[in-house]
């Protein structure tokens, strides 16, 4: 069955399109308007400003991937191989979706405004609280290290795949981003293992 995307849905869609393509000081309501083909008054229905509009695709995003988190099957895998899962799905995501790794892991978009920061923080302090929580279960079943407390094996999970996801989009999406994925988990899961 097909989804039918909202008209506000398709406006920051084409939105974050315009900031992967061309950065976000060409995010604007002109560029914006033309290239949905639409009038820039038309724009002002659904967003009373481009702060607005940038508020909401990071809410909108921060949904998309509390979703992903929780599609982290609870019980049945290992701690190792939950954490293998997540990454999978997110560079599965990314892939489909490049501009999305935007959201997460640019944090010079939105570092100028108190509430946009916020926003993206609380984005990847959710991602980095369920990489912990599956890491801290493993650890109390003995899947996982316990010489280093989970919190810190979690930031190096998240600032291992930040890496790969920051090279791939300099490569301008020319690497393959499963497979450099791959490669990286397997260090990381070395270094979880007990």
């Amino acid at each position: 069955m097909k989804t039918v995307r909202s008209r506000r849905e398709e406006i920051l869609d084409t939105a974050l399109d315009i900031i992967s393509s061309s950065g976000i000081q060409r995010l604007t309501v002109k560029n914006l308007a033309r290239a949905l083909k639409v009038t820039e008054p038309a724009l002002y229905r659904h967003f009373t400003s481009k702060r607005d509009l940038l508020y909401s695709l990071i809410v909108m995003y921060g949904d998309f991937f509390s979703g992903i988190a929780e599609k982290t099957p609870a019980s049945g895998t290992t701690a190792i191989d939950r954490v293998g899962g997540l990454y999978r799905e997110l560079f599965r995501e990314f892939t489909k979706r490049p501009a999305l790794s935007m959201v997460l892991f640019t944090e010079e978009l939105f570092r100028f405004d108190r509430q946009l920061s916020r926003e993206v923080l609380s984005i990847i302090e959710m991602i980095h609280d369920t990489i912990e929580g599956i890491l801290r279960n493993g650890a109390r079943r003995g899947e996982v290290r316990q010489d280093v407390p989970s919190r810190q094996m979690s930031w190096m999970v998240m600032g291992t795949m930040r890496l790969v996801v920051t090279k791939w989009r300099i490569s301008g999406y020319t690497l393959n981003l499963s497979r450099e994925g791959r490669k990286a988990f397997s260090f990381v899961k070395k270094v979880l293992a007990k």
